[in-house]
């Protein structure tokens, strides 16, 4: 069926068009598959997105892999970070991810996307960030901006550069 179809259709009156979201001051523990799942259509990006001052304990007991709901079709996933696909203007900010396998933001198919002060913990090697085909926020002259990437911890001073714990 067509909802399981992930390639781009033609936009037409029935496309949905999904923005200005707010997630805030959110505390989740014993997360099982993701930090947080956003999935935007190939034809129409989810945009403005605010993630702000969330704090993510995924299970680290947890070895079973399972999938977003309302995802079909999304491959199974076991305590992934933050997974962002299809989206425009997105900002994450305040962001605590602990006991992640692999990165704790995964990015793709995006532009316009900001991220300040990314705290992860984690006990395997690797990048924090991930990005495939993620185009640069650019300033009024159609310049890239300044990389925005900054990272932070409960026990250190804020905005120190990105690493994990």
């Amino acid at each position: 069926s067509e909802v399981h179809d992930r390639s781009a259709h033609p936009v037409d009156s029935g496309t949905p068009r999904i923005r200005r979201l707010r997630f805030s001051n959110i505390s989740a523990r014993r997360v099982k598959y993701a930090a947080a799942f956003l999935l935007g259509l190939p034809e129409m990006c989810v945009e403005d997105v605010i993630f702000d001052g969330i704090s993510v304990y995924l299970d680290p007991d947890n070895t079973s892999a399972g999938s977003p709901a309302m995802a079909a079709g999304v491959a199974d996933m076991c305590r992934a970070g933050f997974m962002i696909k299809n989206a425009r203007t997105v900002k994450l900010r305040n962001i605590d991810v602990h006991h992640q396998l692999g990165p704790a933001v995964s990015i793709g198919d995006a532009d316009d996307v900001a991220i300040t002060d990314l705290c992860a913990q984690r006990q395997d090697e690797g990048p924090l960030v991930t990005m495939k085909n993620v185009q640069p926020n650019r300033n009024g002259n159609g310049h890239p901006k300044p990389a925005t990437a900054m990272a932070g911890s409960p026990r250190r001073k804020r905005g120190s550069p990105l690493r994990s714990q």
